[in-house]
């Protein structure tokens, strides 16, 4: 298992939008990769957080979980999220293999 925090700026007006990717090199636990799906952020937005680009060079990725500061936490590969005000959010982002 293997965490992992992205921090999100969203604004009144438009801005960039990213992905962040963890160093793909094998040291037997799972790496992260959060994409959101989403050109521009702009409060409020509905967002696609994507994990679908997570890997385990040595085994399988079994469960995804996600935090994103004061909303629900979430489970899945591809979790959806609503955020309703400008500011700055955390999304965390948990990843386990099949080795647990």
């Amino acid at each position: 298992m293997r965490a992992y925090c992205l921090v999100l700026l969203v604004g009144q007006f438009a801005v960039g939008a990213g992905a962040w990717a963890q160093d793909k090199s094998c040291d037997g636990q799972p790496q992260a990769d959060i994409a959101l799906v989403r050109d521009q952020l702009q409060a409020p937005t509905a967002l696609l957080l994507s994990a679908s680009g997570s890997t385990d060079c040595d085994g399988t990725v079994v469960a995804w979980d996600w935090t994103i500061d004061t909303l629900a936490p979430r489970s899945g590969e591809i979790v959806p999220a609503l955020i309703t005000d400008p500011g700055q959010y955390t999304i965390g982002l948990t990843v386990t293999d099949d080795a647990g």
